[in-house]
């Protein structure tokens, strides 16, 4: 046997265990491997006429690093970031493998956090929080959700901090955690509250979307009320369409008339088309009236674009008119498919036109 009778069997047992594991290589590696490996990884490289970041050594050593499935190599990792020796590039380097090592052997985000000292550099603790978000939205790899109470503490803390882009990280992480969720959800409306559009920095546009973003994954029935104050205070703003597809998942049918409310009102167009978008799935009879309307402007006015990816396909024109075929024995909207086939046929794209000639009479 290469590793032993136990090492076989542990290399076994991770193959069977991981769902979804990215390819890895399963190489004996000593400590001076591993600093050998970080030593490319941070090593600078002048990039040629015609060359890519992906014809450089380094980033060849960071892809090597990310393939790492070792369950004898992590007591070497864990003494040297206890050693405390190596200068802050190769020390980010060498938690890089550390994570990966450990999202291939399917251990927790607690093995990574119990390394952090009480007084953490900052750097360390930044690029930890950036491969939470990063691995989680990146379709190549598994969920991996942050399971230990005391990481999402350092996250919570973290989104107090003084440097909008420090919080950044911990908002964008925050998102992918499986415990403490009200804890969370009870930050994220507390920032929201507190969020000033006249006096905050360069970066609050970028950090109010995060916070949207976290609520939008764990929030409950308890976000609604702050969520409908965001909407209503920040109308006009593009990034509070979080807010109005979150109310649609959270709300579902029992916000119907607040969200035909916000299609009247709300001025930027994709804000409304999220607001649309939510009346298509969870809406009713009621909605009728503000879908025709949406319809009616949409055909009207000259589109830019056909409309806007939402749930893995592009929404616009024909869902609306798939949700109001639903009720189509209604008079206005055979008034809306007559006006439609007999007068606004030329204003349709070839998609939209091939619906309407199959599902309404142009006769």
């Amino acid at each position: 046997m290469r590793y032993g009778y136990l090492g076989d069997c542990i290399y076994a047992l991770v193959a069977m265990t991981s769902s979804k594991i990215i390819e890895t290589n399963f190489v004996l590696m000593n400590k001076q491997d591993i600093l050998n490996l970080i030593c490319r990884m941070v090593t600078k490289e002048p990039i040629a006429v015609g060359e890519s970041n992906t014809d450089k050594d380094s980033w060849k050593a960071y892809r090597e690093a990310e393939k790492i499935c070792d369950v004898t190599l992590n007591p070497i990792l864990i003494s040297l970031i206890e050693d405390n020796t190596l200068d802050i590039k190769k020390l980010k380097a060498l938690y890089h493998a550390f994570i990966f090592n450990c999202y291939n052997l399917n251990l927790g985000w607690k093995t990574i956090f119990d390394t952090l000292p009480d007084n953490p550099n900052k750097k360390i603790v930044q690029g930890i929080l950036l491969q939470v978000s990063n691995i989680n939205i990146t379709p190549k790899y598994r969920d991996w959700l942050v399971e230990d109470k005391k990481a999402v503490f350092k996250m919570l803390e973290y989104s107090r901090v003084e440097n909008s882009w420090e919080r950044d990280r911990a908002w964008r992480a925050l998102g992918f955690v499986s415990v403490l969720k009200e804890k969370v959800e009870e930050r994220a409306l507390e920032a929201l509250e507190n969020y000033d559009d006249e006096t905050y920095d360069e970066n609050k546009f970028l950090e109010a979307g995060e916070i949207l973003d976290v609520i939008a994954k764990i929030g409950s029935g308890k976000s609604l009320p702050v969520l409908k104050f965001t909407m209503e205070r920040y109308r006009g703003k593009q990034w509070i369409s979080v807010a109005a597809g979150t109310i649609g998942k959270i709300g579902k049918s029992k916000e119907e008339e607040y969200l035909i409310e916000q299609l009247a009102v709300q001025r930027n167009s994709w804000v409304k088309s999220i607001i649309a978008y939510q009346l298509t799935k969870f809406g009713s009879e009621k909605s009728i009236p503000a879908i025709i309307d949406k319809v009616k402007k949409l055909i009207n006015k000259k589109r830019e674009i056909d409309g806007y990816f939402m749930d893995d396909h592009w929404f616009e024109l024909i869902d609306l008119l798939q949700f109001l075929k639903k009720y189509e024995s209604s008079a206005d909207i055979k008034k809306l498919f007559s006006w439609i086939a007999s007068k606004k046929l030329d204003k349709l794209t070839p998609k939209e036109l091939e619906w309407v000639e199959a599902n309404i009479s142009t006769k």
